[in-house]
């Protein structure tokens, strides 16, 4: 799906970004389904995954998105506030309380506790939303 606004090497790179993260998104979320089924959690592979949606869906693909992508589009009449930029803000911000949300679940469990499993999936399913949203795809 290409971005009004956005230059054909910066649209690009960011479709190759949105590709490696959904493979990722499918990790996730069958840690989150084994945590739910059968209440074990590999924390490791948990850690892992987040790291990744912290350093580089997080800070690296989405700042890219913020530092090229929304300019360009801004430039072109869209209002940072609302519409598709605005829109992607939020999801971001949206994106980060669910990683924060399943690092929460995972630390319960690592100490102990029973995995958070309804926060938990439906986080996971509310990330895999928004990727699908901006990548234009759709759930299975």
């Amino acid at each position: 799906m290409a971005h009004e606004g956005a230059s054909n090497e910066t649209d690009g790179s960011l479709q190759t970004e949105h590709r490696l993260i959904e493979p990722m998104l499918g990790c996730l979320e069958a840690i989150a389904a084994r945590a739910m089924n059968d209440g074990t959690l590999d924390t490791a592979s948990a850690a892992g995954v987040l790291t990744f949606f912290r350093v580089f869906a997080d800070r690296c693909h989405h700042g890219q998105e913020v530092r090229l992508l929304f300019p360009q589009m801004e430039s072109q009449g869209f209002f940072p506030t609302s519409g598709p930029t605005g829109g992607m803000r939020r999801e971001h911000q949206e994106g980060r309380q669910h990683v924060v949300t399943i690092a929460e679940a995972a630390a319960l469990v690592s100490a102990g506790g029973k995995p958070g499993e309804v926060s938990a999936g439906v986080s996971c399913r509310s990330t895999a939303r928004i990727i699908c949203i901006e990548t234009g795809q759709s759930l299975p």
